[in-house]
Formats: C-alpha cells, sequence, structure tokens
C-alpha cells in the first residue's frame, strides 16, 4: 500500500523513486496528490503490474508539463477517477500504453487539467466503466480528444463541462 504515501508535501521540488520496488504494491491512491513544487517525475521504474487503484493519484500536480506513463502497466486497474485532476499545467501526456479493461470507474479523470489541447484515448477501452460524470470537465483548452468507436457509458454526467475548446465530428449523447 503506498496510498499518500507522498500527498501534500507541497515543498519537495526533486524525488527519485528510482529504487522503488513497487511489485506488491496494490494501492497507489493519492500517492502524489498536492506535490505542487515538482516539475518532473520519472516512474519508469515502476512495476504496476498489480496495482487497482489508482484514483487521485496525481491530482494537484500543478508544475508538471509533461508525464510519461506509457511503462505503466495498469491491466488490473479499477478505479482511475481523478487521477490527472486539477494538473493544470500539464501539456502533454502519454497513455499510449493504458490497458483499461477492468477500470469500472473514470469520474473526473481529466478534469481541470486546463492546459491540454489534446488526449489521445484510442487504445482505451471502456466496456465495464460504470462512470465517467466529468471526465473532461474544466479543460478549457482541450481541442481534440482521440477515441475509438465504442465509447458509451450510462453515468457520463457533464462530462464535457466547461470544454469551451472542444471541437468534434461525432455529438456525445
Amino acid at each position: 500500500d503506498m496510498a499518500s504515501m507522498f500527498s501534500s508535501m507541497y515543498n519537495i521540488s526533486n524525488l527519485d523513486l528510482t529504487g522503488f520496488n513497487t511489485s506488491q504494491v496494490t494501492d497507489m491512491t493519492q500517492m502524489f496528490t498536492g506535490m505542487k513544487s515538482i516539475k518532473n517525475l520519472d516512474l519508469s521504474s515502476f512495476d504496476t503490474s498489480k496495482v487497482t487503484t489508482m484514483a487521485i493519484m496525481f491530482a494537484g500536480m500543478d508544475k508538471i508539463e509533461n508525464l510519461n506513463l506509457s511503462s505503466f502497466d495498469t491491466r488490473n486497474v479499477t478505479n482511475m477517477s481523478l487521477m490527472f485532476y486539477n494538473m493544470s499545467n500539464l501539456i502533454t501526456l502519454n497513455l499510449s500504453n493504458f490497458n483499461t479493461e477492468k477500470v469500472q470507474n473514470m469520474k473526473y479523470m481529466f478534469d481541470s487539467c486546463s492546459s491540454l489541447t489534446s488526449l489521445n484515448l484510442s487504445n482505451f477501452n471502456i466496456k465495464k466503466v460504470q462512470d465517467m460524470s466529468g471526465m473532461f470537465g474544466n479543460n478549457t483548452s482541450l481541442r481534440t480528444i482521440y477515441c475509438n468507436n465504442t465509447w458509451t457509458c450510462a453515468l457520463s454526467d457533464e462530462m464535457f463541462y466547461n470544454c469551451k475548446s472542444l471541437k468534434g465530428e461525432v455529438k456525445y449523447n
């Protein structure tokens, strides 16, 4: 369990996690939430193959501009709610390796990532997702979301709330 491990450590500006053994970790809830001084975070050595919840994991890390999570193994994750909430300076986010086939909750996952202009979620499998409410809310710079054509979810209230720049070919119902 690494839940809240570094949460609210506002003044830490550098974090070297290359020696961490995360191979048995199942819970990373709020692990880095509120670390407001971190500009770079290298998690390429993390083994996340047993993690089941990444809820609120990076929320409020508002200095980070680029986050590459392509090494993350998310095949067992069921909860990604608020995972990137309020990462207001995030410009690029690499989720190309995310396996979301077991995820049930993506509520507010990208809410208030106000500097993101594009998200490529074309590899996301959302068949088991039960809640996507506010998933992209308050992303005022978001212009493009790439996804496959199987996106449906019963709970998707305010999914695109305040996405003023979002343009699209397909109207979401």
